[in-house]
């Protein structure tokens, strides 16, 4: 009491409790809280209970929104929030556990799967049509659609895990975020015949069957000039991913491999998986490209020779859909103000010349060079 004023202490939920925990940090707790069908969660301030029905609590607060148990998302069974329809199983669902399982912690790389594998053997029960190599689910049942999802990034640098693929987000530490399904890694009939043994093999025994650490694909291949774009010094109120920072994109050149004189370059954002390494020449990267007919979306994973096989080490994306990752038509960039491991900072005068604009539709007559060029198989491991 102070003064005339009451002064009490309201704790914070359960929910944010755990949430809060080092518990909710770890690469192993994540199957402890997705599979059992009944938790009991005891925090400083109150106990949960939470099955796939319902969940009641004992605490301070007594009365709770449902949409508390929305903040465990990522270590709760879909079912336990109430989901339904696509996002709770099957292939999305598979994603959506990747990426908040991606976003833990492990004191050993080697456990990156075994601490997963309990969650993926209950989706594939689930849903015996999908095939699931290492982490990354596939689907070659259907005539209409096959894929697999090997169309993710990393928000921000990366720390590889040599003992796991480079294709497959369990070869990485750090967190990832795939894109839609729709808009995954289509594979040709090739492909699909290749991986058809590893798909019969686990259906028929029951559970995951051995994983391949190479992945034969089908793809177009061009070597693309890598920039680090920044925000014109003049411009300040200059926004669509430009800023002060650093940014490293794709340059597609119009009308050919080689351009056609034009002024104008289009820009891929590019996420890297890991720095560019010191020993090679990051001027240009190698790039296996998927796209639909109409190249609206465009898939570029970078990726670098190894000898016997590729692996992967960066991603850039284009989709007219969605704002952050569209193609960008720019000029003007002509200003050096630095070079960090072969690559060029690019900066634009404030002039007549400079014009940076995202696309909205896609770019199916400038870039049908792309879509003309023979594809290859290449192995990534």
């Amino acid at each position: 009491m102070v003064g005339d004023i009451y002064v009490s202490y309201l704790p914070q939920t359960a929910h944010r409790s755990i949430t809060r925990s080092r518990w909710f940090t770890r690469g192993w707790t994540f199957q402890e809280g997705y599979l059992p069908p009944r938790r009991l969660y005891f925090t400083e301030t109150a106990v949960l209970f939470i099955c796939n029905q319902s969940q009641e609590y004992e605490g301070f607060q007594r009365c709770i929104a449902k949409s508390d148990a929305r903040l465990l998302e990522g270590t709760l069974n879909p079912h336990a929030l109430g989901a339904i329809g696509d996002e709770s199983s099957g292939t999305i669902g598979i994603m959506r556990s990747l990426k908040k399982y991606s976003a833990r912690k492990l004191s050993h790389d080697g456990d990156a799967l075994y601490a997963m594998l309990s969650v993926l053997k209950y989706h594939h029960a689930k849903d015996q049509s999908i095939g699931i190599m290492w982490d990354i689910p596939y689907r070659i049942a259907s005539t209409e659609h096959r894929f697999i999802c090997i169309v993710w990034r990393h928000p921000s640098i990366a720390i590889r895990r040599g003992k796991y693929s480079s294709w497959s987000t369990l070869g990485w530490n750090g967190s990832v975020q795939f894109t839609d399904v729709h808009h995954q890694f289509e594979l040709s009939v090739k492909d699909a015949d290749s991986l058809s043994d590893h798909f019969r093999a686990g259906v028929e025994n029951g559970h995951l069957s051995e994983n391949s650490r190479y992945l034969g694909i089908t793809v177009k291949v061009y070597r693309f000039l890598v920039v680090n774009l920044v925000r014109p010094r003049l411009l300040r109120t200059l926004h669509l991913g430009l800023s002060e920072q650093e940014t490293p994109y794709l340059v597609l050149l119009v009308g050919s491999a080689t351009g056609n004189g034009d002024r104008f370059k289009f820009y891929v954002r590019l996420h890297w998986d890991m720095a560019p390494p010191d020993n090679c020449d990051s001027t240009e990267v190698t790039c296996a490209i998927t796209h639909d007919q109409d190249l609206n979306y465009l898939s570029m994973m970078v990726i670098q020779d190894h000898g016997t096989h590729y692996e992967r080490i960066g991603c850039a994306t284009a989709n007219p859909s969605y704002y952050g990752m569209r193609i960008m038509k720019g000029a003007g960039f002509d200003e050096i103000t630095s070079t960090t491991k072969t690559i060029q900072t690019l900066s634009a005068t404030y002039s007549p010349d400079f014009y940076w604009l995202s696309l909205e539709d896609g770019v199916e007559e400038d870039l049908a060079w792309i879509r003309d060029a023979e594809p290859v198989t290449i192995t990534l491991g």
